[in-house]
Parts: C-alpha cells; sequence; structure tokens
C-alpha cells in the first residue's frame, strides 16, 4: 500500500478514480494509462552515474562543465518524471506493477546518483529530481527496510543540503539576479523535502526570508505580472516552480498559508503570473516567441495542466475559455485536480497596450471578442520588444512580430538560441 501523496488528498484520489469510469474523462485517463503503459513497455533505461569528470577536478570553470552536468544529470531527472507519473497512475488505477516499475526508477537514483556535483544549475536540477524523489519516499515509506529508509533520507538529505549550497552560490556569485527562475525552483524543493524529511528550518528558509517565495515574487513579476527574465518561455518556468509551492500549502494546512491567494510586496500575487499572458496573445490563442524560447512556439492552452490548477483554485472563467480552446482535456493535472465542468466561459478582453517595464507593445487593429478566432478576415497584430528588463532578453533595439490574415509572418529571429551558455 503506497503512503500518502505530497500533492494530491484523498478527496482527490477517490474523485479521479471515479473519473476513471466516466466517459466525459476517458482522454485524460487514456492518457496517464498510456504513459504509465509506455514506462512498462521497454526495459527501465537506468543510467550509469559516473562522476569522474567533476571529481578529477572540482575548481574547473563552470562554463566549461556545463555539457558534463547535463549529460550527467539529466538521465536522473527522466527517472525522477517517470517515477513521478507511474506513482500517479499507481495511485489512480490501483495497479501495482506500475508502482513497482517506480521503486525500480528511484532505487537506482538512491544507489547510485551523486548529489555533490557542484554546477551553476546544481540546485535548479536537484529540485527537479526531488520532484519525483520526495513524492516516491511519501509513497514507498511505510514499506521501506529500516537500512533502506536510511539510506532514502541520507540522499534526500544530501539534495537538500546541495540545493542550499546552490542557493548560497547564487546569492554571493550571482549576486545580479536575485530573483532568477533557479531560485524558484529551490524554494520549492526545500519545501518539499522539508516536509517529507520533517525538517522545519528547511521549510521556513522556502517561505520566509531572503530567496523564499515572499521574497522571490514581488521581486520576479514586472508590469501587471510577467516574468522579469524577459522570456515568454521562462515565465512559465518561474510560475510552475511558484505553483509548486503553492500546491504544498494547498495540501498541507498545518503549515497555515495559502501562497495562491496572499498578497505580498508591491501589490503582487500570484494570480498576476497567470493572467499576464494572456494580454499577450496572437488571435490564433499563440504566446509571442520573446527572449529565450529555443524555438518553441505554441498556442497557450497547450499548457493545460497550469490553467486546470489555476481554474480549480481561481474559478477565473478566461481560464476555461483557455482550456475550451484546447479541446480534450487530456492532462493528468486535469484529471487529478480539474473542475467537474468548465462552465461558463470568457475570452480574455483583447486591446492594444504597452509593457513599460518590459519593453513590449502589442498593438491591434481590432479589439474586444472580434480579435478572437480569425483566418483570412482576422486584425492584423504587431507585436514589438525592445527588452529592456531581465536576464533571458535579447539585446535587440526592437524586434517585430507581425501577425496577420490568421498566421504569423515575422517573427523573433533570437528567440531561436543559437550559442549555449554557462548557465541558465
Amino acid at each position: 500500500m503506497l503512503g500518502p501523496s505530497l500533492y494530491l488528498s484523498e478527496d482527490e484520489l477517490r474523485r479521479a478514480r471515479r473519473r476513471v469510469a466516466e466517459p466525459a474523462w476517458k482522454p485524460a485517463v487514456e492518457a496517464l494509462r498510456q504513459a504509465a503503459e509506455a514506462h512498462l513497455a521497454e526495459p527501465a533505461d537506468l543510467p550509469p552515474a559516473d562522476t569522474s569528470w567533476y571529481d578529477a577536478d572540482p575548481d574547473r570553470d563552470y562554463g566549461r562543465t556545463y555539457a558534463h552536468f547535463h549529460d550527467y544529470a539529466a538521465p536522473f531527472m527522466r527517472l525522477s518524471r517517470e517515477a513521478d507519473t507511474l506513482i500517479r497512475a499507481a495511485r489512480v488505477f490501483e495497479h501495482a506493477p506500475y508502482a513497482d516499475a517506480a521503486l525500480l526508477r528511484m532505487d537506482h537514483l538512491v544507489d547510485r546518483f551523486g548529489f555533490h556535483v557542484r554546477h551553476h544549475d546544481r540546485g535548479l536540477v536537484f529540485a527537479r529530481i526531488v520532484d519525483g524523489f520526495a513524492e516516491a519516499y511519501q509513497a514507498f515509506r511505510p514499506g521501506l527496510p529500516a537500512a533502506r529508509d536510511a539510506r532514502w533520507r541520507e540522499q534526500l538529505t544530501a539534495a537538500g543540503e546541495g540545493i542550499c549550497e546552490s542557493r548560497e552560490h547564487w546569492r554571493t556569485v550571482l549576486a545580479r539576479m536575485p530573483y532568477n527562475n533557479h531560485l524558484a525552483h529551490h524554494q520549492a524543493g526545500l519545501l518539499k523535502l522539508g516536509l517529507v524529511l520533517g525538517r522545519e528550518d528547511w521549510i521556513g528558509t522556502a517561505l520566509n526570508g531572503r530567496g523564499s517565495f515572499a521574497y522571490l515574487l514581488p521581486g520576479c513579476i514586472t508590469d501587471d505580472g510577467l516574468c522579469y527574465e524577459s522570456s515568454t518561455l521562462y515565465h512559465f518556468g518561474t510560475l510552475g516552480a511558484l505553483m509548486e509551492a503553492a500546491e504544498l500549502t494547498r495540501h498541507h494546512p498545518r503549515l497555515g498559508r495559502d501562497l495562491y491567494r496572499e498578497t505580498f510586496g508591491n501589490g503582487r500575487c500570484l494570480k498576476q503570473m497567470f493572467d499576464a499572458p494572456l494580454g499577450l496573445l496572437l488571435p490564433n490563442g499563440e504566446l509571442p516567441a520573446l527572449g529565450d524560447c529555443y524555438a518553441t512556439r505554441s498556442p497557450l492552452w497547450h499548457r493545460a495542466s497550469c490553467y486546470e490548477i489555476a481554474l480549480a483554485v481561481y474559478g477565473d472563467p478566461r481560464y476555461a475559455w483557455l482550456l475550451r480552446q484546447g479541446g480534450a482535456r487530456r492532462s493528468a493535472a486535469a484529471l487529478l485536480y480539474g473542475v467537474d465542468d468548465l462552465g461558463d466561459a470568457a475570452a480574455p478582453p483583447a486591446r492594444s497596450r504597452v509593457w513599460i517595464e518590459h519593453g513590449y507593445a502589442l498593438l491591434t487593429s481590432r479589439d474586444g471578442d472580434d480579435y478572437w478566432g480569425h483566418d483570412a478576415d482576422g486584425p492584423t497584430v504587431a507585436v514589438l520588444a525592445g527588452d529592456v528588463s531581465g536576464v533571458h532578453h535579447h539585446r535587440d533595439s526592437l524586434s517585430l512580430q507581425v501577425f496577420a490574415d490568421g498566421r504569423l509572418w515575422t517573427e523573433d529571429v533570437e528567440s531561436r538560441a543559437v550559442t549555449t551558455n554557462g548557465f541558465s
């Protein structure tokens, strides 16, 4: 029997199990089942954990070991993601082979991965590994023999200590970026680890003080809620990490916090980060690729997991509209957390506007409801970006994207990364 989840209440789990038999939820049910089955179909790819590249010269400049570090860590991040999917499926479908496959992956990580390796990206990567690792410990802890339990806790503690060291590295060596997305991942990782290990000091670090949620949110967003890093992709990297912390407080009332609804310095609140991208959308629902986006362009409703939870928390009809545009609700977030019915939906109001702190502007020939969903007879829209803010911005004096007749005619070529940075 699996132990309680970090993120999923008993009521939510019972509802998800009920939805398995309901035709309306078949797309989400089958998507989760297929994802889990895919991990059973082939033998688990259990990577080696060779740290000789680091141990031979741990003081090398981190820019020179960027590829080494990510080649080492990425397979273990994959194992963590796979285990997280399998544990979710094991809970919903009550199918023991999914849990067994997750345990196999996490036991390999526990026995092999070295959290001593240092890099600029260390805390970010460790926090992502902790996503599945901490949830797996919650799930399997009741059945772990004492010696294995001690080894799991040792590795979880090493992950937390690595994140703490990385936070200090960013505070001192990389102090020019005090609200970077890495720090959002650090606080989410420490909060998870604090909860599973009973480390009240890590919980306090994540929720209060420098580098905490309360510190980061007012500093990491500008204008009406866009991430200060001036990248429409990294906006969701930061938001995703802050959401993880908010979900933990939502599912652990003993913490006495509601990060979804609290208001912080400068009147900032988390909902502003969900709302802000709605004002930047092109008429086809695509979020313009501004800043470092690595050739990623897609409609905002491809972020359905994010907005399923946001709709469940806030009930904003604009989020329901967004989810409806995406068609069938297929995400695990919909199955586990989504509202039963999307209900009333309202398209975001569209208009020309300027984002002064970012140096963005959107100019449209039509506004209101007439902005959305046209093809040949649609509005002409120009998105201009001077990128005066942030970390993942570009140095153009002016970039221009033009949308007309239902398609994007020009894009920001610099949104396609052409060089590898020493850190992200």
